[in-house]
């Protein structure tokens, strides 16, 4: 407990500390719940593709499972080749979205992530702020809640950018 509180009385540096959750700020912010929107859009049809693919590869292994005892070995293999080319097919168009889809959200969303740092640095600026980390998800030892500068950056970033 000695060791504890002889670190304690220890300053690291001087000054504030603000912490950004940036993820959330870009999901939250009007603009990025705009371009989230958009990008659910661009997806839905690929997503409705590839469902239907899937239901598609589904139905051809019940039947194939359903005439394994009964149906000849040419009918047999002709499922089997149909279930291989579904399955590859399923996998590339799969792949495929996978790779556009990512790049259609830095398309939407990188605009929306250089103007928060650009709102979180200028409001760090305005209220004397020495530092500001960004949070991405990882665990903190301690986060005193008004450090978090994350609301008042998706407040500023709203007024700066309104979306009509």
């Amino acid at each position: 407990a000695a060791m504890i509180m002889g670190l304690a009385a220890i300053p690291v540096f001087a000054g504030d500390v603000g912490v950004l959750d940036a993820q959330r700020a870009i999901q939250e912010v009007e603009e990025g719940k705009r371009q989230f929107a958009l990008l659910a859009d661009w997806a839905t049809e690929r997503q409705q593709a590839i469902e239907a693919m899937r239901a598609r590869l589904e139905e051809l292994n019940a039947q194939y499972n359903q005439q394994r005892t009964v149906a000849s070995q040419e009918v047999l293999r002709t499922l089997e080749d149909q279930i291989r080319e579904a399955t590859r097919e399923l996998e590339d168009v799969t792949r495929t979205f996978n790779r556009e889809a990512d790049a259609k959200q830095r398309e939407l969303l990188d605009d929306v992530a250089t103007e928060v740092g650009v709102v979180a640095q200028a409001f760090a600026e305005a209220n004397n702020f020495d530092v500001v980390l960004v949070y991405d998800g990882q665990p903190l030892v301690y986060l005193r809640p008004s450090s978090d500068i994350t609301d008042r950056v998706i407040e500023l970033y709203n007024q700066k950018h309104p979306v009509n």
